[in-house]
């Protein structure tokens, strides 16, 4: 046993003195305390140590090797299997020196590299979102500049209405036209003042309308001649005639030079009742004849249809003086004028 310790000793003294030294340096055992043979259990070499499980010793510190940008592109580029290990001495002997295998260093490569990877993967989508958040941005802030123009002409309409309605009221506008239509009416009703109608004359063609007033003229004993007519025509489409219903000659207008020769004829023409065209020497069978004042085109429709509903409804009494339409619907009742449409509803839908 001595004459092999003795033999150990010396090959230990030839690797002292080169390459051996370097081992107990890395051991953190000096060659003094080395030939001692004391603290073995500190004999361990780094990679011994790291893989001995830590227990919880906080006073004893670990320097770690930093993995080199250098060697993370020789990584990237070439993918070479191991590493360099460094070592350096430590001053204190507490201090132990930890080396990277090359698995944990071929992991953090891959890991930095994923991480560059995905740094620049949320640059990208960063610099992309923020563009298109200012498209849509200035997109929505014109988008509100419409609106409220358009808003602003809108409430402006708004208050040019507001301001009309206060101004003029839709009543009293529908007033003052429903007075000037009755004006306008009366207009066109004292401009026929000296005409007269005369219904029931048979109607044939080149016949002599003046000769026919002159005829009737003289038959209700009233003598005019050709000075106290100004014209005479019938109007309104002619009519044609049918199997069923009995013959109707147009109406003949007759305008007169003067008030007085209208008024006459009216009066004489009231006073005889029961006259027709007999002995008129017409053509056609016997009709009644009827002189009247001359209505206007308004008034004309307005006592047709007084006419109309007073049939129906048993008013007795329906007539027109000076242009102006009355009903009655009995003796000792009040009359009723007819101005408009709308009266026709009041003073019939009223019985």
């Amino acid at each position: 046993m001595p004459n092999l310790r003795k033999n150990i000793y010396s090959v230990l003294n030839v690797y002292m003195k080169g390459t051996i030294r370097l081992l107990l340096d890395c051991a953190n055992v000096t060659y003094k305390l080395y030939c001692l043979m004391q603290r073995k259990d500190k004999w361990n070499c780094p990679e011994c140590l790291n893989k001995i499980p830590k227990r919880g010793n906080t006073n004893t510190p670990v320097r770690n090797i930093e993995t080199t940008m250098d060697e993370v592109r020789q990584h990237l580029t070439t993918k070479c299997e191991g590493s360099k290990r460094t070592q350096k001495n430590t001053e204190n002997e507490n201090v132990t020196l930890r080396v990277k295998n090359p698995s944990a260093r071929s992991t953090t490569t891959d890991t930095t590299a994923e991480f560059s990877i995905m740094e620049e993967l949320k640059l990208h989508m960063s610099e992309l979102f923020n563009s298109q958040m200012t498209g849509i941005k200035d997109a929505i802030i014109d988008f509100t500049e419409t609106i409220k123009a358009q808003n602003s002409r809108i409430q402006q309409l708004e208050d040019r209405v507001s301001q009309l309605e206060k101004s003029t009221d839709l009543s009293v506008l529908e007033n003052k036209i429903q007075k000037l239509s009755i004006k306008i009416v009366e207009q066109e009703q004292t401009l026929l003042a000296n005409d007269i109608e005369i219904s029931g004359c048979s109607e044939v063609q080149n016949e002599s309308a003046m000769h026919i007033i002159k005829t009737v003229a003289h038959k209700i004993g009233i003598s005019i001649n050709e000075k106290d007519i100004v014209n005479v025509e019938r109007v309104g489409p002619r009519r044609p005639e049918e199997k069923d219903k009995p013959y109707r000659p147009r109406p003949l207008i007759v305008r007169l030079t003067r008030r007085e020769t209208r008024d006459a004829l009216l009066t004489a023409a009231r006073v005889r009742r029961g006259l027709n065209t007999e002995g008129l020497q017409l053509p056609g069978p016997t009709r009644s004849l009827y002189v009247n004042k001359c209505l206007s085109g308004h008034n004309r429709y307005l006592f047709q249809k007084a006419r109309l509903l007073a049939s129906e409804l048993k008013f007795k009494y329906v007539w027109t003086r000076d242009g102006k339409i009355y009903v009655r619907q009995e003796q000792g009742k009040e009359r009723s004028r007819i101005r408009e449409e709308s009266d026709l509803f009041w003073v019939f839908g009223k019985s």
